[in-house]
């Protein structure tokens, strides 16, 4: 493990003390000067210039260092500036006072990561014949197989709990039951995390989505055309009910819209069988269940396109899937160093397809389909062709899936050797 620096902390601690300044506004006509204004314990200050800089990086090298990676960014800042107020009392501290309130500072900071278990239902997801499936970090099953350990589980952490009398612990049992009513008839996720107490919903939320993500990549794998098969984290489909009525102008009822997804994703034993032998179920999760610096460069890129196809395949409007398909493309295929139409439609034809009159043609789509992508991003077109839409979905899912076929055929590890691969490819 790389140990922290505590000398460097000091030396930048002492800066930011020498340098610190009393709120003030600048002037409207200057150049602006990105500043932190701050507030604590009865002390304001801010920190502008190289003095912000010199902050950034204190908190850059806390949160990157090994020791302290689970400890959100917010945390170790909040902490920080608490150290910094009592120092600013103090007035002119010794550098042994700096060292030893910096050592209990970063003390501190391990003590407040514990282990939690994050369980959260989701939406429109159907288990038939299956009682739990494991994708990554993440467990899902229905909420009536892990009902009565959750209720265990309450009672383990109120019952002993001295401060409160039997009645009390009653009443937090019955406001708890109440609660984890909601999750009935449903499916959950459970994922273990490390993290802040408060931190523990978001992180475990973040897992639980990337997995609902790549079940989004496989609807159009698993249900037919236009079946509006939906899922997610419940609590989030309020924007899937909204219902319209048109008219006539002429008078008349002439249709209903109904724009609501409600569909279940039911997932069998033979689907399931499906994408743990042909869509690289089980390796696309741990790929997800990796923390983002342990995974390599490939599998960031993946990662990050399993995000935005399943964000694209919830979008009410075909503009708005059409420019995340895209985007999902060119997490995968480029760099953003380099000219994208071209390496992207040669990367996509020569993945996409061993026959040459083929991959001419997936060449010419995807330039042309990419040029819709920048009408949409640039000139707010809005109206795009269902054929097209189609074209892009499954060019940006079959990418994905066959990328994960040639990582483990090829050995690709980083973006260099699918480059090194589709040049070798062209003069075959």
């Amino acid at each position: 493990m790389r140990y922290i620096n505590k000398n460097e902390l000091i030396d930048i601690t002492r800066k930011i003390l020498n340098n610190l300044e009393r709120p003030q506004t600048h002037e409207t006509e200057k150049e602006y000067i990105p500043t932190k204004y701050i507030y604590r314990r009865g002390i304001s200050f801010q920190l502008s210039g190289d003095n912000l800089t010199e902050y950034n990086k204190l908190l850059n090298l806390i949160s990157e260092n090994e020791q302290f990676k689970d400890v959100s960014i917010k945390t170790i800042e909040t902490e920080y500036l608490d150290i910094l107020s009592n120092l600013i009392e103090i007035q002119q501290p010794t550098d042994q006072q700096i060292r030893s309130t910096l050592d209990e500072f970063l003390n501190k900071l391990p003590n407040l990561i514990e282990n939690f278990y994050v369980i959260m239902a989701i939406d429109n997801l159907k288990l038939d014949g299956i009682n739990e499936i494991k994708i990554g970090n993440v467990c899902i099953t229905p909420y009536d197989l892990i009902k009565d350990n959750l209720i265990k589980n309450i009672n383990s952490v109120i019952d002993p709990n001295p401060h409160y009398n039997e009645q009390e612990k009653d009443e937090l049992k019955k406001h708890a039951y109440e609660r984890i009513q909601k999750l009935s008839n449903k499916v959950c996720a459970r994922v273990g995390v490390r993290a802040e107490q408060n931190a523990s919903f978001i992180k475990g939320a973040q897992e639980i989505d990337s997995v609902i993500n790549l079940l989004r990549c496989f609807i159009p794998l698993l249900f037919s055309r236009g079946s509006d098969v939906t899922l997610g984290l419940s609590g989030e489909f309020f924007r899937h009910s909204r219902y319209a009525i048109s008219f006539k102008c002429s008078g008349g009822f002439s249709d209903e819209m109904k724009l609501s997804k409600i569909n279940e994703y039911i997932l069998d034993t033979e689907k399931l069988k499906h994408l743990e032998d042909k869509c690289h179920l089980k390796d696309l999760g741990e790929i997800l269940s990796k923390n983002i610096s342990s995974r390599s460069e490939i599998e960031k890129r993946i990662s990050t396109a399993i995000r935005w196809i399943g964000t694209a395949m919830e979008d009410d409007y075909d503009c708005d899937k059409f420019f995340k398909f895209s985007v999902a493309l060119e997490c995968l295929l480029t760099n953003r160093s380099e000219e994208i139409t071209t390496p992207l439609a040669e990367r996509c034809a020569f993945i996409l397809s061993d026959d040459k009159e083929k991959r001419i043609d997936v060449f010419k789509r995807i330039k042309d389909l990419y040029g819709i992508r920048s009408k949409i991003a640039h000139e707010g077109q809005i109206e795009i062709e269902n054929n097209n839409l189609e074209y892009i979905m499954w060019a940006s899912i079959s990418c994905l899936l066959t990328i994960c076929d040639n990582m483990n055929k090829y050995k690709w590890y980083d973006f260099d050797d699918l480059v090194k691969w589709v040049q070798e490819k062209k003069f075959e």
